[in-house]
């Protein structure tokens, strides 16, 4: 009876938790960390055991890369790169698409998506004060771009970072089998996006009163030696991981991913799982943060594999981050990087709206997924992964 009442209660927590940050009444890490606090209070977890579920290794990561990319900020070398491709294509809109979509997707690769974004919107919002050139449209491609090459390595996206460390695979495996999936899938979604979109894109914005864009600046004076750029880096994203990884490790505590995958382990046509499991996680990662989603799937498949070493549980893998970061990019509150852009663009009183975002990147991310369909048929077929 004990075992049953914490598996309820666990799922209990759980959603109710999901169901409070969906309201956005509160701060998200404020809320993952009073889950934590009701599963250690409800006994499902000891404090000992709550502290172990935490993903050190991923956090010091996570630690590491904000820290690196805070006083790489703090000397101005994003906005001196910004500065410098609008200046060197002549302020040219349709080369300022591609380039700086392009910019986006590739520093996504070695710098958190999330980072790239909050940087690259500012910058973005700046540049259009000079160029002819409508900023939404532009920024919602670059987020797009951002969240699928930042799949292409272990620390580009939140969701491989936390599925891959959570898993035990490494830096080099990660690049092999998810890079060739979402460069493609990213040639193809800039193409459709572009072509649906070639006119907003080439659009004049507001009368622009000056040409110069000397006004992107930053002070740098003394700052490593004070240190003070410490005092930005984003520690309440920190937080939220641990949290996050204290609710959905009780899951995996109570016995609910186990249960899960015996049930999974038994499908007799593992490609038939492999497209569910892609499809699935993009429509969920449409609507849910795709966070929670990886670590959850990073559960299960580790299950999986104890269960039956012998099921391609690789496959599996490629197929939900794929999902994850390719469906994420159809609502403002799919990706973390679309949160922080989203958020950027309305303190600077620029109306989205889900209708028009969605407007702009479901068709796009269809092809995208339509795209990698085919592709990880393949790599099953070929049994590459």
């Amino acid at each position: 009876m004990a075992g049953m009442f914490h598996l309820i209660f666990a799922l209990v927590v759980f959603f109710g938790v999901y169901v409070w940050l969906a309201t956005e009444k509160a701060p998200r890490h404020l809320v993952v960390l009073s889950g934590a606090a009701a599963l250690v209070l409800g006994q499902v977890l000891t404090v000992r055991e709550a502290v172990r579920l935490i993903n050190w290794n991923a956090l010091c990561m996570l630690l590491g890369m904000f820290i690196l990319v805070e006083a790489m900020s703090s000397y101005g070398l994003f906005d001196w790169l910004a500065v410098s491709l609008a200046r060197g294509l002549r302020h040219r809109p349709i080369s300022l698409f591609f380039v700086l979509c392009a910019a986006a997707g590739f520093i996504s690769m070695i710098v958190n998506n999330i980072t790239v974004m909050i940087v690259l919107t500012s910058l973005t919002l700046e540049i259009c004060r000079y160029v002819p050139l409508e900023p939404v449209p532009l920024i919602v491609g670059e987020v797009c771009c951002a969240n699928m090459l930042g799949a292409a390595t272990l620390i580009g996206a939140p969701p491989n970072l936390v599925m891959a460390t959570t898993l035990g695979i490494g830096f080099n495996r990660v690049a092999l089998h998810m890079a060739p999936v979402v460069l493609i899938g990213t040639i193809v979604f800039m193409g459709v996006y572009y072509i649906r979109h070639r006119r907003l894109l080439a659009a004049s914005g507001p009368d622009r009163t000056s040409p110069s864009l000397n006004r992107v600046h930053r002070s740098t004076s003394h700052r490593w030696q004070r240190l003070e750029f410490l005092l930005e880096v984003d520690f309440e994203t920190l937080v939220f991981f641990m949290g996050l990884f204290i609710l959905v490790g009780a899951l995996d505590h109570v016995g609910i991913f186990h249960a899960l995958a015996l049930r999974l382990t038994m499908v007799h046509k593992p490609i038939l799982l492999t497209l569910a499991v892609l499809w699935l996680s993009a429509v969920v990662s449409a609507f849910v943060d795709n966070l929670p989603m990886a670590l959850a799937m990073a559960y299960l498949i580790k299950e999986m594999t104890l269960i039956s070493p012998a099921f391609p549980s690789g496959i599996l893998v490629w197929a939900a981050l794929v999902g994850l970061t390719f469906g994420g990019n159809m609502t403002p509150i799919g990706a973390s990087p679309n949160i922080v852009a989203y958020g950027i663009l309305e303190k600077q009183k620029i109306r989205v709206g889900w209708k028009k975002w969605a407007a702009l990147t479901v068709p796009a991310t269809l092809s995208a997924l339509l795209t990698a369909t085919f592709l990880l048929g393949l790599k099953f077929r070929m049994e590459w992964y």
